[in-house]
């Protein structure tokens, strides 16, 4: 399944802008990308991948199905929730932040060039 806006305007979209809610079955895995905005995925379970060029990125995932993180901005903030610990990286050039403690079997990769990620393994 391919969800895509087509035509955009590329100049003059001030106060334009489109709230897109997809419900995708949790066990299988999810790919999104985006150009500019704020993202949020809730509760898959299976390998997610993100790419977001500028904005935020928020991410809430059942802890027993993730066994790794790996968020990358080129500038801004990432920030990962996990096993009762809260790790962060943040500055003007590229912020990496890796974790592979997790119980499951799931991987998690975001790429965010500019903005913030915040994931919570819950």
């Amino acid at each position: 399944l391919r969800i895509q806006v087509k035509n955009w305007p590329r100049f003059g979209t001030k106060g334009l802008h489109v709230i897109a809610r997809v419900n995708v079955p949790r066990d299988l895995p999810l790919r999104a990308e985006l150009g500019v905005g704020e993202l949020t995925v809730d509760g898959t379970a299976s390998d997610l991948d993100v790419a977001l060029g500028v904005g935020e990125v928020n991410i809430t995932l059942p802890k027993e199905a993730i066994g790794s993180v790996d968020l990358d901005t080129g500038i801004g903030e990432a920030n990962l929730v996990a096993a009762g610990r809260r790790y962060e990286r943040a500055g003007l050039l590229a912020r990496e932040l890796h974790w592979d403690k997790g119980t499951g079997r799931a991987g998690v990769t975001v790429d965010c060039g500019v903005g913030e990620i915040d994931v919570t393994l819950r």
